[in-house]
């Protein structure tokens, strides 16, 4: 090859890392915004609170981390939170307020989360379903 075509090919080589290097920090960007939004909208006093689902794997003080199909999450329970355990199906008795610290691993949970303006996910209320492990 001839000094020409090795200069061209350089150049060539160095435009496709570029434009490579250009095309990914764009969409990049493009995926933080879409996030940035998401968190904007789940933060509005619109969306009151969302609902995580699963099992209890770790109890670190108000902080509880769900597992579900293999996927964990971790939610702090604001110190206001209502714990609640079903007790039976029928509407007499059917509930009874607990604490955090009568939570157990291995309970099925359903936490309703709200999203903070800072993005930090908080838990409002725990549920213990009918059925759990407790």
């Amino acid at each position: 090859m001839n000094k020409i075509g090795i200069i061209t090919l350089i150049i060539v080589g160095v435009a496709l890392f570029l434009l490579g290097g250009g095309l990914g920090v764009y969409f990049q960007m493009r995926n933080d915004a879409s996030q940035i939004s998401a968190v904007k909208a789940l933060s509005s006093g619109v969306v009151s609170s969302i609902v995580a689902y699963g099992e209890l794997t770790k109890i670190d003080g108000n902080n509880l981390t769900l597992t579900y199909e293999g996927k964990s999450i971790t939610v702090n329970i604001l110190d206001s939170a209502k714990v609640y355990y079903f007790l039976t199906t029928s509407s007499e008795e059917a509930t009874k307020e607990i604490g955090i610290k009568d939570l157990k691993v291995g309970d099925k949970l359903h936490v309703s989360i709200k999203v903070s303006f800072n993005g930090q996910i908080e838990g409002t209320t725990v549920a213990v379903p009918l059925g759990s492990t407790k």
